[in-house]
């Protein structure tokens, strides 16, 4: 996460500070080699956390349009870019409309036109 946001730059000149403290003129390669550990760990369990929600909404939008798994898929990120929405946070919606609750105009348009164009596409594929 700090990678994808451009944070860990952030934490170098704490490190250099403190390297220089110690007596160090050159940053060490383990810090880099640590940072970028760090960085993949927060990205993997952030990824554990909204995975299962992303998939409760592919198997939704597969079960509702008779979509494959790649073109449920396709559907949300398609979706998601064109709201500017997170893709599990629109995930998260998709799932929730399960329990009657609708989803925001703009976002049910949006969906149904990533359907659409998915769907399209297929048709003339075949």
């Amino acid at each position: 996460m700090l990678a994808l946001t451009g944070t860990c730059d952030l934490l170098a000149p704490a490190r250099e500070d403190a390297d220089r403290a110690a007596g160090r003129s050159e940053p060490r390669a383990e810090d880099a080699a640590d940072d970028g550990l760090r960085c993949e760990v927060v990205q993997l369990r952030r990824a554990l956390q909204t995975r299962p929600e992303i998939d409760l909404a592919r198997g939704i939008l597969m079960a509702s349009f008779g979509l494959s798994a790649e073109e449920a898929w396709d559907v949300l990120v398609m979706a998601s870019q064109n709201t500017n929405t997170k893709l599990h946070r629109l995930a998260a919606d998709v799932v929730t409309t399960v329990n009657g609750t609708p989803l925001p105009d703009p976002l049910q348009k949006h969906l149904t036109a990533a359907v659409a164009r998915i769907t399209t596409v297929d048709d003339q594929q075949a």
